[in-house]
């Protein structure tokens, strides 16, 4: 029996965790929310004889999870690759679909995505685009058995299901200029021309400061307000940040650790000791920026990444850090504290007092 799910990397499963649901967000950069095919390295699906295929290595974003497959042989006459095998399976001629199932649930571990077949007959009705991403369509004819004739772009029996239209990515472009000192504000920094497979014609930039450039579609796809970034010229930065309302007139300090707040404005200090509401700390130096919008009214929260953060007593390198009060972390003492885990101390300090430590917060 053959096994559908392909030898994988994904990145980052969402909602695994307390705070992978604003990390996913990066990914709507590339993808705008949709089941997409990932530029320059889509995944393949190429014919290896009249009953075999294979799936070959590539990338897809679904479900707003970055999903990276190895190569896969597939049989057709294998049960465990239909979607459905309740009427039979490799028993009908016309248009087979090739798809990339993949169907978020929060367990632990999180859901793999793997390759199925879905046979004509059941194309209306079971093929759905927000877990089944459509990879190739087999033409099936019987001359005695079945045999693969074609492997094709596009369902002709629903010219909608097209590959074209899925294949994405920003990488699809060029860099017009990466110079964060010399850009001007409001000049093109990234070109992406207008291919089928490209998503907006240009991304524009506009220089904050030496060390920030902001970047807005010309083209606004859904949701950029939301999901507009900044990015750092330089790969030194080690953490990704979005902005979140808090009060502006209760300064927060960087490394400061941040809760949900409960009052009329999104965050606040944590200062609880276990507090599970904690998201983040307060960043001053991000890789990247996410919910721009919010820059003037916001404080700038660190969510996932390394980041300096505000320790209460000594800790050494490999505690894991669970919140303290007074915007503070400090290290766990049991295992019991660990389901509140916030992150994991990058250095040793013995300073028992309230410092900045380098931490990676998870």
């Amino acid at each position: 029996m053959g096994n559908p799910v392909p030898s994988q990397i994904r990145s980052v499963d969402p909602y695994a965790s307390y705070d992978s649901n604003v990390v996913n967000k990066l990914t709507r950069i590339i993808s705008d929310g949709e089941n997409i095919l990932l530029s320059p390295s889509p995944i393949e699906v190429s014919l290896i004889n009249t009953t075999t295929i294979k799936a070959l290595e590539g990338k897809a974003i679904m479900q707003d999870v970055l999903i990276e497959i190895q190569d896969l042989p597939i049989d057709l006459s294998d049960i465990d690759f239909y979607l459905d095998s309740s009427g039979g399976w490799w028993n009908e001629t016309g248009y087979y679909l090739v798809v990339l199932h993949y169907e978020y649930q929060k367990t632990s571990p999180p859901p793999e995505a793997s390759i199925k077949i879905i046979m004509p007959s059941q194309k209306v009705g079971l093929y759905d685009p927000t877990k089944h991403l459509f990879l190739k369509c087999l033409e099936v004819s019987n001359s005695g058995i079945n045999e693969v004739d074609d492997v094709l772009d596009s369902d002709p029996d629903d010219p909608t299901i097209n590959r074209d239209d899925l294949i994405t990515g920003a990488s699809a472009g060029n860099f017009v200029s990466t110079d964060k000192d010399t850009t001007d504000v409001g000049s093109s920094l990234y070109s992406v021309g207008s291919g089928p497979y490209d998503r907006f014609d240009h991304v524009w930039c506009k220089t904050i400061n030496a060390e920030e450039i902001i970047f807005t579609p010309s083209t606004s796809p859904p949701g950029s307000a939301t999901y507009g970034t900044s990015i750092y010229g330089s790969g030194t930065y080690g953490d990704l940040a979005e902005y979140y309302l808090s009060d502006p007139n209760i300064p927060l300090e960087t490394g400061t650790v941040i809760e949900m707040s409960d009052g009329e404005f999104e965050v606040e200090s944590c200062n609880s000791d276990l507090s599970p509401f904690v998201i983040g700390v307060i960043s001053d130096e991000p890789a990247y920026i996410l919910n721009s919008a919010l820059k003037n009214t916001g404080a700038l929260v660190g969510l996932v990444g390394r980041i300096s953060t505000k320790i209460i007593g000594p800790v050494k390198r490999k505690d894991i850090l669970v919140s303290a009060g007074n915007g503070c972390l400090r290290a766990a003492t049991s295992p019991l504290e660990y389901a509140l885990k916030v992150g994991i101390s990058l250095e040793n300090n013995l300073d028992e007092n309230v410092k900045l430590v380098l931490c990676l917060i998870k």
